[in-house]
């Protein structure tokens, strides 16, 4: 039953992807609406390459995505550094 019903879902997403871009107007117009809705977020980046640290060790050279972690935690204010 299940397996019919996923069947019957992924039939109906292509027919519904073929009626959408059939048409080039209809395809243009729903195109921009779901980028302008939902494909409009672009992720921050950060850039730490100007930051400099008085007091550390120098002999321990950060790595340029080590000084883009110290730029997002400062910048950020609610940063978590996980592994």
């Amino acid at each position: 039953e299940t397996m019919l019903a996923r069947e019957k879902q992924n039939m109906i997403k292509e027919k519904f992807k073929e009626w959408l871009f059939a048409e080039p107007e209809r395809r243009q117009k729903y195109v921009e609406y779901y980028n302008e809705t939902f494909n409009n977020i672009r992720l921050r980046e950060y850039d730490g390459s100007h930051l400099q640290f008085p007091g550390m060790n120098p002999a321990i050279e950060l790595k340029p995505h080590q000084k883009n972690a110290v730029a997002r935690i400062l910048l950020g204010g609610n940063t978590l550094l996980a592994h």
